[in-house]
């Protein structure tokens, strides 16, 4: 197939990219920057521009476009921008490949478990009604970006991913300088549900998603076993062969990095992968600790 890549360059973006090439695909990335690369097509979400002709004749657009969080301590204009980077390139690209003459069949564009908001110990389908607060909001903006997509009869699919972890990049990376100090913590009262999935197995679920485009809609992109911040702290500093034994209280992390950030590492969503389940898709790291043990080899 021919596909289209917002993000091709990303954390996730990157991996997607690499498997999608090996499995034969023609992936041509959509770059932020005029490009001698093959097939590259430039685009500007900021100033709403993009090169519609290569658009044309696409069999898929994948959406990965969004500003990396680099700190978990946001200014406001951080907070500004990584909301921005998300909702209007998104829309940007929806109403671009909605006004094509040969439209894609398919645009798969990214998400968020931050959807559901905290949901406390309930377990957490596609099915499950949105949350509140602010990423909660702004997920529901995100995946309301795409409408002008729908609205045309493309079939749209919400990749509502949890904790996307590998040593390189993403979150785990944020964390590894701390536990390997031995600073671990946990937070809050540490029984809040975290939803995670290894890189290989995200790629690998929306590879799966390209491959059967039946399944439409929103798709909980995540391990089949959630676990609580407090196993994921344990499970992790194990790994790297560190101690644990920190605990910061809500109040503190609350002072510490504000309410966006807090909402993301206090929030509990004890989200599935019902959708994926039932399609057959095989996940090769459903289980957490083996996962690690796999991520840290020695």
């Amino acid at each position: 197939m021919k596909i289209a890549i917002s993000g091709s360059s990303g954390f996730i973006g990157s991996a997607v990219t690499k498997v999608l090439r090996e499995r034969g695909h023609d992936v041509r990335p959509i770059l932020r920057q005029k490009s001698d690369v093959h097939d590259a097509i430039y685009w500007n979400p900021d100033l709403e521009v993009i090169e519609p002709a290569g658009l044309e004749n696409l069999d898929v657009v994948i959406n990965l476009a969004g500003k990396t969080i680099r700190s978990m301590r946001w200014s406001e204009k951080d907070k500004i921008e990584f909301r921005d980077s998300r909702i209007r390139s998104t829309k940007v690209l929806a109403r671009a490949i909605s006004r094509l003459k040969k439209r894609p069949e398919h645009f798969l564009s990214i998400s968020g478990t931050g959807y559901y908001g905290d949901a406390g110990a309930d377990i957490v389908t596609e099915s499950y009604k949105p949350g509140s607060g602010i990423i909660a909001q702004l997920c529901r903006e995100w995946e309301m970006a795409t409408w002008e997509a729908e609205a045309v009869g493309i079939t749209v699919n919400h990749m509502r991913t949890g904790v996307v972890l590998s040593p390189h990049g993403g979150a785990l990376k944020m964390m590894l300088p701390f536990y390997r100090l031995g600073l671990s913590a946990t937070l809050g009262t540490g029984e809040q549900f975290m939803p995670w999935i290894t890189l290989s197995d995200a790629v690998n679920a929306i590879a799966f998603l390209i491959e059967n485009p039946q399944m439409g809609g929103a798709i909980n992109i995540v391990a089949p076993t959630p676990v609580t911040n407090r196993d994921f702290t344990k499970s992790l500093a194990k790994a790297l062969h560190r101690p644990t034994f920190l605990k910061f209280s809500s109040n503190i992390v609350q002072r510490m990095f504000g309410a966006l950030a807090s909402e993301l590492l206090l929030d509990s969503t004890r989200a599935v992968p019902e959708k994926l389940t039932n399609a057959g898709f095989q996940f090769a790291h459903p289980d957490l600790h083996i996962a690690l043990k796999r991520l840290f080899k020695r």
